[in-house]
Parts: C-alpha cells; sequence; structure tokens
C-alpha cells in the first residue's frame, strides 16, 4: 500500500456496512485518502468535533438516524467539513431542507472511483466567502421594482422549499397574493394578532367543512362575517393587511426562486386591494427581514462612497412613510458622509441606504472602487443586476392564473386543508393536556392530508420524541431537523424556538436552551412554555 502523503485527503466515512468498508473504503486508502471509519452518527459527532477531515461520507441507513436528522447534526457541528450523502433512494434538492443539505446527494449502488472523484469535487470547490451577503432578499426586492418601472400586469410566483406564494400585479403594483405558509393564512394570521380566539377558530373551521359537505365552497371571511366574529369592512381590513405579510414573507426565505406570467387583465373573481407603494413595500421587507450584517456586507465594496440625495427628503418621506428617526437619517445624507459613517451612527443606516440605492434615489461620489476593480459609474457598482435574468417571463392564460380565483374543482383540496388544520388543532389541545400518543395519532393524520406542511411535520415529530421509549436519540434528531426545516420554510413559525429550546434542555445545553427560549418569546412575549423553560434554565 502506497505510504500517505503530507497532503493526502482526509476523509471520515459513516457506514455500519462492513461491505461497504471494503467496497468503497479500502479502495479510497489505496488510492491516497486516509479514510476513517465509524459505525453511527453519534461516531461521527465525535470525530468530527475532533476537526481534521477533508469531507465526510455518510452512507444510509445508519442505526441511529434517519437522513435528515443525520444532515441535522452534523451540519450543525462548527467547522464541520462538506458532508456527502449516500442513500439507496433516489434523493433530490427538495427532499432536505437548504440549511441542512449535504454537499452532494449520490445513489447506490456507487463504485470506489466514483464516490473518490466526488470528494475531490467538492474538496477542491472554492469555499464561499463566510462573510459572503446574502443577495437574495436584494435580488427579489430588484425584480419587484423592475416589474413596477416597467408597468407589468400579471402574476409573480415566488418559491421556497414546498412554500408558494403568488403575487398579483397591475400596471406595477400589487393588488393581491394567494399561497404562502400556513401561518399567512387568514384565521393563523387573524389568531395570532389576537382579533380571533380559538373557539371561534375551530367554530369557522367547522361551518367551512360543513359547507364543503355539502358542496358549498365558502371563503373563511365570508364565514367570518355570518357567525358575526367580524363584519364585512374588518374581514376586508383584515385580508389587505395578509396581503401585505405574504408580500413581506418573501424577503424572509433562504434562496428562494421566482418567475413573472404576463396577464392582460387580472383574473375573475380576484379582489385588488389599494396597498403601500411598492417601494414602501420594499423598505418595509428589508428594514424587517433581512439582517443588517446582509445589508452591510452588501454594502461594505463601497463603503468609502459618498452618498448624496437624488430626490428630496420630503418626496423620499412621503413614499416610504419614515419614522421621525429615520427622516433624520435621511436628512444627513448630504454627500458629506461616507455609506461607512453614516451607517455607524444609526442601526436603520444599512437597510435605508440599501432601498435607496435600489431606488436610484442616491447619488455616489468620491472614495473609490475595491481594488482590483475597474472604474465603473458608482450607481451601476452597486445595483443588483439580475432583476431581469431572474424573473422570467411567460404569457399565461387568465382563467389559469388563480388557483384560488374560482371554487371550481377546489373543493378537495379545501376540504382536505380544513380537516387537517382541524386535526392539528385538537392535536395541539392533547400536548397541552400531556397526551403525546393521542396527538401523535391526529398529527399523523394531517400530514397525511398536507403533506408538504412543515408546520405539522414538526408537531409530530416533537409529539414522537415525547411519548419515545426507544430509539430516544433517533426521535430528538428526527425532532431538530424538521425544526430546522419549518425555519428554512417560515423564519417567523410559532413555536419552533420553543421545541429547540427544550430538546437543548434534555440535552443539557444550557446555553442554547436559554437562546432558543429567549428566540420564543421574541416572536410571541405570550408563550407560557418558553417562559417556563427560560425560568427552568436560569433557576
Amino acid at each position: 500500500m502506497p505510504g500517505r502523503s503530507r497532503n493526502a485527503l482526509r476523509v471520515l466515512l459513516v457506514t455500519a456496512s462492513e461491505e461497504e468498508l471494503r467496497m468503497l473504503g479500502l479502495p479510497l486508502h489505496r488510492d491516497g485518502v486516509a479514510v476513517t471509519r465509524v459505525r453511527d452518527v453519534a461516531g461521527a459527532e465525535e470525530a468530527l468535533h475532533a476537526g481534521g477531515y477533508d469531507a465526510a461520507v455518510v452512507s444510509h441507513p445508519l442505526p441511529d438516524a434517519d437522513v435528515i436528522g443525520s444532515c441535522a447534526r452534523l451540519r450543525q457541528i462548527p467547522g464541520a467539513p462538506p458532508i456527502l450523502l449516500i442513500d439507496a433512494l433516489d434523493l433530490n434538492d427538495q427532499t432536505i431542507p437548504s440549511s441542512i443539505r449535504p454537499a452532494r446527494l449520490l445513489r447506490k449502488p456507487l463504485d470506489a472511483a466514483k464516490l473518490g472523484a466526488a470528494i475531490r469535487e467538492v474538496v477542491e470547490e472554492p469555499e464561499a466567502s463566510a462573510s459572503a451577503p446574502d443577495v437574495a432578499p436584494l435580488a427579489f426586492a430588484a425584480a419587484l421594482l423592475e416589474l413596477a418601472r416597467e408597468r407589468e400586469t400579471g402574476v409573480l410566483e415566488v418559491r421556497a422549499d414546498a412554500v408558494k406564494t403568488r403575487i398579483f400585479l397591475r400596471a406595477g403594483a400589487p393588488v393581491s397574493a394567494e399561497g404562502g405558509s400556513l401561518r399567512e393564512t387568514l384565521g393563523r394570521m387573524l389568531l395570532r394578532r389576537g382579533a380571533l380566539s380559538e373557539a371561534d377558530y375551530t367554530r369557522v373551521i367547522e361551518r367551512m367543512t360543513e359547507k364543503l359537505m355539502a358542496n358549498e365552497h365558502q371563503r373563511m371571511g365570508e364565514v367570518l362575517v355570518e357567525l358575526g366574529i367580524l363584519s364585512g369592512e374588518e374581514v376586508r381590513q383584515a385580508l389587505q393587511a395578509q396581503v401585505l405579510e405574504k408580500i413581506d414573507a418573501c424577503f424572509q426565505w433562504a434562496r428562494p426562486t421566482w418567475s413573472f406570467s404576463e396577464l392582460d387583465v387580472l383574473p375573475e373573481g380576484l379582489e385588488p386591494f389599494a396597498l403601500p407603494p411598492i417601494e414602501a413595500q420594499v423598505w418595509a421587507g428589508l428594514r424587517g427581514s433581512v439582517p443588517a450584517e446582509a445589508l452591510a456586507a452588501w454594502l461594505a465594496p463601497h463603503a468609502l462612497l459618498r452618498p448624496r440625495l437624488k430626490r428630496t427628503s420630503v418626496a423620499l418621506h412621503e413614499l416610504l412613510r419614515l419614522e421621525a428617526s429615520e427622516l433624520r437619517l435621511l436628512e444627513r445624507i448630504d454627500g458629506k458622509r461616507s455609506l461607512a459613517a453614516l451607517q455607524r451612527e444609526a442601526a436603520e443606516a444599512a437597510p435605508l441606504l440599501a432601498t435607496l440605492l435600489l431606488l436610484d434615489a442616491l447619488e455616489l461620489t468620491g472614495g473609490s472602487e475595491p481594488s482590483g476593480t475597474a472604474p465603473r459609474e458608482p450607481r451601476r457598482a452597486v445595483r443588483v443586476p439580475f432583476a431581469r435574468e431572474v424573473v422570467g417571463r411567460r404569457k399565461a392564460p387568465a382563467a389559469a392564473a388563480s388557483e384560488g380565483a374560482a371554487a371550481t374543482g377546489a373543493s378537495e383540496p379545501a376540504k382536505a386543508r380544513l380537516e387537517a388544520e382541524q386535526a392539528f388543532r385538537r392535536a395541539q389541545q392533547l400536548l397541552a393536556s400531556e397526551k403525546p400518543l393521542e396527538a401523535v395519532k391526529l398529527l399523523r393524520r394531517a400530514m397525511e392530508l398536507e403533506p408538504g406542511e412543515p408546520e405539522y411535520a414538526m408537531v409530530e415529530a416533537w409529539a414522537s420524541y415525547l411519548e419515545s421509549r426507544h430509539n430516544v436519540r433517533v426521535a430528538r434528531a428526527k425532532a431538530v431537523a424538521c425544526a430546522r426545516r419549518l425555519l428554512d420554510a417560515d423564519p417567523k413559525a410559532p413555536k419552533v424556538h420553543t421545541v429547540l429550546g427544550r430538546l437543548a434542555l434534555d440535552e443539557g445545553d444550557r446555553v442554547r436552551a436559554a437562546r432558543e427560549f429567549e428566540l420564543a418569546l421574541l416572536r410571541d412575549p405570550e408563550d407560557e412554555e418558553a417562559k417556563r423553560g427560560l425560568k427552568q434554565v436560569r433557576a
């Protein structure tokens, strides 16, 4: 066997199979790859914490974790190397949540030569800079603004994992939206805002189910009025707020994709709303949903340039609906201070500067371009350059553009969603009564009816963990993975941080538990379970 060079690759092979060790591990070793074998994910965690590996190859099945659970556990290890996952199933990029997705997905049967080539490809790929800004929200903002400038009429379909939102535009202005995550449904939004009680929500779902059983399609807003819970005007205001929530949520998604379909007219049955200007919606999305450090990193290459307003502060104030502190910052953008100096002066500077740059409302002067960059017109240097490429356009018939505009053919999906939500609410009550085994049955029914809903999956995994007597580690890993997947799809999902806090507390990680409970209370100050958990951690 040839001696190992000082620069030999070090690979951790995670497999329970002796045959795979012979068929994959030994040929790799003969080819100059230093292979260390462990039999399960627990052993892999211990090895990777010690460090020193260039890649980890994880081959399923494993005795202590499923595919998602193993990815979740290994990707969370600080400094973990690239992970290559081998499985007998035909996995695709949508199978595993983006936040824990491995570097490569490989299908059995697999020979050592192909595995070795994949390992070298992954190891030799240039690593993305840890400080590289997440430009997805900026790209989405640029797409909205381009459609507004071109006064397009049609539907912008935005996707992220299993979530899809459809934003309808008329002459460039958003007027309605459909889809989104479960938390953005009208009933969930009203519950969250305290405008609807749990009892009334249950009444509404039961009435809607009765109507569907009688082949009558009725929307939630109509039922709320019929039962006397809300007035017609209150429902209209809630629906308008719901549209804004759906658009705002798109700024939160990791790695979304989108396409635009042109329409001559909006679909019949679609209720248009008079929403704030698109510029104000972009400002709200960047300010409320994008981390300031990501925006600051996007601005950093141009930190020495001095911005000056190209429009009056009064006009921008009216357009963006700025608060007093933001208006004071706006008035300091006078060409005398650099981008870096303005960001040091106020916490809200990064989102405001990014918004103004996207709106072409700033003139940048002075300073210099980053080293190695040819001089260019400053405004072009900082604009998001890919709106045209990302917004694919296609002509779509108006009749097919709205999934919710007509009731025809919608009764079965609507019935499934209502039945799933009924089962989910009853399961929540059972969990509160410490009856996880009964809750699991209802949650699995909800998942059968709505298999793509990550909140149902997370609560089912959590309930299964609570009632588990065997394979507790596997149940815990599954609950963590489902929670992370839900956060990918819906960063503001209720209860997810409470569940992660409880899991961390069970593992004895009080620091992580405290952080998760604090995040839970930041999203819902009335979360009693998170309050109890935080009190227990600090006791």
